[in-house]
């Protein structure tokens, strides 16, 4: 009955190989021609087969990571192929350059996939005897997390409100770099800070979907909001992170399909077109210039050019390399925390640069406001961000060998996230948030899926889930005696 299926994956698999074989001479004859179409078109060919070989349920978090780099890196060069001047009128040495990075990530991350699902630690082997089910601790938990979510969304919706209402009055996306300036009180930009975090600590309590959608839809609100002001990421993340965790709470479950049904899928991929043409809509509305439509190809072009220029920042960080500071920027953030804090700061000193300042470009820890003020001062200056790469970010501390290790790293870590486990709030919350800021990495830091806990929000975040678990449990109590 399954052997139809069974021969698929194996067509899937020999597909995937002979694409891959193909790829590495077309690299190396790129290379050594000096030639960006054989160099790019074996990239895309590495890409295919690896989304093609991760296209399994089993995983699914190494197929996701396929999506964003597509998403994040390639989309310029995907253009480029039916837009010739978009990418090789660049410096042919920078341009190679990029390409060998690309190709090496790809390559690197699917060996570091395969060292994590062949090679088992002895406490992965050994069978942990099971754990009692706190079913009162756990719903108090999910409990004080939906206050928190709700009370932080609020202020995110506000926050996203009025980002949405400066576009309106200044014109465009890029003039609020200028011009906008937040009347809200600080607090609702701090609580804003930890939305994300109570929304994956709801979630590492495995509730069930169906019984989530007001959250679900009011992160998405969020997302679609922040969307209409310009933001592109958080959608796309929003939406994926989203999809996977239904994904997960279904194989906790053992019931596949029984949240997303396998008719969704196909649906999807029917409305993806529409979808495409509203999000090149959008993009106008956020760059300030007049729509207009010339087909489903033409927007999927400019939203694969708009969502795919961070690999502009790995060539950008080749082309400055002599003008970067020698600063470790892969492991910014964690110096940052560990060196900026209220501590370090009474103790050494230690000066504390913020905003879109010289000072910050040059003597912080983030390769983003560095690369940005170096390629283009006035508009950093003005509020403008790049973004940042974790591929430019490795290759400027510790070059190819960075690049490498990086992938391998991350390819080991995607490959373990596999599942979520019922009654482990703590490692599904450590799944949740490393995946989300890897994910991520292609246009983030390097070291996002580290300091995303090394720093005092989520502590802070921990801190405030207790006292309101705590207070959840205490509320429950005084209800159950007043009613004995």
């Amino acid at each position: 009955m399954h052997e139809p299926r069974h021969i698929m994956v194996i067509f899937k698999k020999v597909s995937a190989y002979l694409i891959l074989a193909m790829s590495i001479p077309l690299f190396f004859i790129g290379l050594n021609e000096k030639n960006p179409q054989l160099t790019s078109a074996a990239v895309l060919m590495a890409w295919l087969f690896f989304a093609m070989i991760n296209y399994s349920r089993e995983r699914v978090m190494l197929f996701a990571f396929s999506l964003t780099f597509f998403v994040f890196l390639l989309g310029e060069l995907f253009v480029s192929y039916f837009d010739k001047t978009k990418l090789y009128d660049e410096d042919l040495k920078s341009l190679l350059h990029t390409y060998k990075c690309l190709y090496v990530s790809i390559i690197s991350i699917y060996v570091g996939a395969c060292i994590g699902l062949k090679i088992k630690f002895k406490f992965e082997e050994r069978e942990a005897p099971p754990k009692p089910v706190n079913a009162n601790e756990i719903e108090s938990i999910r409990t004080a997390c939906k206050i928190l979510f709700l009370f932080c969304a609020i202020c995110s919706l506000a926050i996203a409100v009025e980002k949405l209402y400066n576009v309106r009055l200044m014109g465009s996306y890029t003039a609020t770099f200028i011009e906008y300036h937040s009347v809200l009180p600080s607090f609702v930009s701090k609580m804003d800070d930890m939305t994300d975090m109570f929304f994956f600590l709801y979630l590492a309590t495995l509730p069930d979907p169906r019984k989530s959608k007001l959250f679900f839809g009011l992160k998405l609100l969020i997302a679609g909001l922040l969307l209409l002001y310009g933001m592109r990421n958080v959608i796309v993340l929003t939406v994926l992170m989203i999809a996977l965790y239904c994904i997960f709470y279904e194989d906790a479950n053992g019931k596949r399909y029984s949240v997303i049904p396998k008719w969704v899928y196909g649906v999807t991929a029917l409305v993806m077109p529409i979808a495409f043409v509203f999000f090149d809509y959008v993009m106008s509305i956020r760059d300030g210039y007049d729509y207009s439509f010339g087909g489903v190809f033409s927007s999927l072009k400019r939203i694969a050019d708009s969502l795919g220029g961070s690999v502009n920042v790995i060539t950008y960080g080749y082309d400055f390399r002599e003008m970067v500071p020698d600063k470790m920027y892969s492991f910014g953030n964690i110096k940052s925390f560990l060196t900026q804090n209220f501590i370090s700061r009474a103790i050494w000193g230690t000066e504390v640069y913020q905003g879109n300042t010289a000072e910050m470009a040059l003597y912080g820890n983030s390769f983003s406001h560095t690369i940005t003020y170096l390629v283009k001062r006035s508009s950093y200056l003005a509020g403008y961000g790049m973004g940042s790469c974790y591929i430019a970010e490795a290759f400027h501390d510790f070059g190819m060998a960075g690049v490498i290790a990086f992938n391998v790293g991350y390819g080991w870590i995607l490959s373990k996230f596999t599942k979520m486990i019922p009654n482990a709030m703590m490692k599904n919350t450590i799944i949740l948030m490393a995946s989300y800021n890897i994910l991520f990495a292609p246009r983030s830091y390097a070291d996002g899926f580290i300091s995303c806990f090394f720093n005092f929000s989520f502590l802070f975040a921990l801190v405030v889930l207790y006292v309101m678990k705590r207070a959840v449990q205490t509320g429950h109590n005084l209800f159950i005696k007043s009613r004995g």
